[in-house]
């Protein structure tokens, strides 16, 4: 009776244990984001071995032993019914099994709002030795836990590890915790506060990224904002350069105001010099104190607006730099439906350099610019960093109210907006002078800065000539 009412039902509650234990075996046994196994689970195997016993018993039942049982069309039936569907549990454990060693997540938003930054995958991409994130909390945040899963992915030299401060009081007095939700940073015998999160505070990309940069410097470098001929102020006003300054500190600066008229000469901690903005032109012995700066090693940054001569023309010239007055004009901002204006043009177009080789087709923009020229000057050696679209043009009659290419007095793109030139130092020493110009300060100002690409292309500049 059992055997003819209830035994064809063996056979498929078998196959149905067999699929959910291999299934959940799959999904148990894979890979969590900080690199590390988890525990095998006893009832994937449970269930695996039920579903094997219901299916011999099932057979038993069924006159597994009898002469002719492998030729029933019924049984033919169920064994491809059954290499069918074993074939498709391996196709999904092998797929589940490359995932998990080549992961690999596609980001449909529209900003990219769940990707790192370009600088950020190339900063942990390119680390020279293995960096790792401590969180001494009772409890695990999940969207902490995603960012630093997006940290892992891009190198196997990252790592991080929640750690009970009550629980692991060795690994808490090593990196002198005092509090829960405090966050350490650690490369080799270096170890740093990386920020608290109490009070329901999350991590935040800027803060892991920084940390990284600041512990792996081998010192803190210097840099230095020239003052003193309308340049941007350093403060937190309209216009200022407040935010730069602080994701500097951030990443592990010390930045320093310098005024040449009263301090004739360069100090000698000075890793990079930065003039952004400058409206009045530099008295000769500045410009003079600049080109031996740069003759013996010193890395520049010139952000140099349009309408504007600082008097860098002795400087520029030595570099093959050729800066143009007109104003770049970008007449695609409508076509997005943008209310920046025709003078801020957008850039997806980048050059091939370390500054900006992580960018992709991601948007930069950059207010008020003017284009740069660059000619043939010995020794160096120039790339573009920044490149407009073929339909901008520089546009030479600021004063018309309508805003149209003329091709005998404008210039048509693509035009470049920031270039990076090296060459070698004059003193003997075998030191390469660096210098970056873009054609815009206000890109990185205040507002701005937090724009896109903005900030991410600044910072990547001093990180270049530092």
């Amino acid at each position: 009776m059992f055997k003819s009412k209830y035994s064809k039902y063996l056979l498929w509650i078998g196959i149905t244990l067999i699929i959910a234990g291999i299934v959940s075996l799959v999904v148990s046994t894979s890979l969590v984001g900080n690199g590390t196994k988890q525990p095998l689970n006893i009832l994937p195997i449970a269930l695996i071995i039920a579903g094997i016993a219901l299916i011999i018993w099932y057979g038993k039942l069924r006159g597994l032993g009898e002469v002719g049982f492998w030729q029933r069309p019924a049984t033919i039936s169920i064994i491809n019914s059954l290499i069918a569907t074993f074939a498709f549990l391996i196709v999904l454990a092998l797929i589940n099994f490359l995932t998990i060693l080549h992961p690999v997540r596609i980001d449909l938003t529209e900003n990219q709002l769940l990707t790192l930054s370009p600088a950020s995958q190339a900063l942990v991409r390119n680390l020279s030795q293995p960096v790792k994130v401590l969180i001494f909390d009772y409890k695990t945040n999940p969207e902490d836990k995603k960012l630093l899963q997006d940290y892992r992915r891009y190198s196997d030299k990252f790592s991080y590890e929640y750690v009970d401060p009550d629980r692991n009081i060795t690994l808490r007095e090593k990196f002198g915790v005092k509090a829960a939700g405090e966050v350490h940073i650690e490369a080799g015998d270096k170890r740093q506060l990386l920020t608290n999160l109490s009070l329901g505070k999350n991590l935040s990309e800027a803060e892991i990224s920084n940390g990284i940069a600041r512990i792996l410097r081998d010192r803190q470098s210097v840099v230095y904002f020239l003052q003193g001929h309308g340049e941007a102020a350093l403060e937190n006003v309209e216009g200022g350069y407040s935010q730069a300054v602080k994701a500097l500190q951030d990443r592990g600066y010390q930045v320093k105001p310098l005024n040449l008229a009263t301090t004739p000469q360069i100090p000698e901690s000075a890793d990079v010099i930065i003039i952004a903005g400058a409206k009045r032109k530099f008295f000769p012995p500045e410009i003079t104190a600049l080109q031996n700066y740069l003759a013996q090693g010193g890395s520049l940054l010139l952000l140099i607006d349009p309408q504007t001569d600082p008097g860098f023309t002795p400087i520029l010239q030595e570099w093959g730099i050729k800066l143009d007055n007109r104003l770049v004009i970008d007449p695609t901002e409508k076509l997005v439906n943008l209310d920046f204006g025709p003078a801020v043009p957008i850039i997806n177009t980048y050059g091939t350099h370390p500054i900006v080789k992580d960018f992709g087709n991601s948007n930069s923009i950059y207010p008020g610019s003017r284009p740069i020229e660059t000619l043939e000057a010995k020794g160096v050696k120039a790339t573009s960093l920044v490149v407009t679209k073929p339909e901008t043009w520089a546009e030479s009659n600021l004063n018309s109210e309508a805003i149209t290419f003329d091709a005998k007095e404008d210039i048509s793109g693509p035009l470049d907006l920031a270039v990076a030139l090296t060459r070698q130092s004059q003193d003997n020493s075998k030191k390469e002078s660096r210098l970056v110009v873009f054609g815009s300060s206000t890109f990185a100002s205040n507002g701005w800065f937090q724009q896109q690409l903005n900030g991410d292309i600044f910072l990547n500049s001093v990180d270049w000539l530092a």
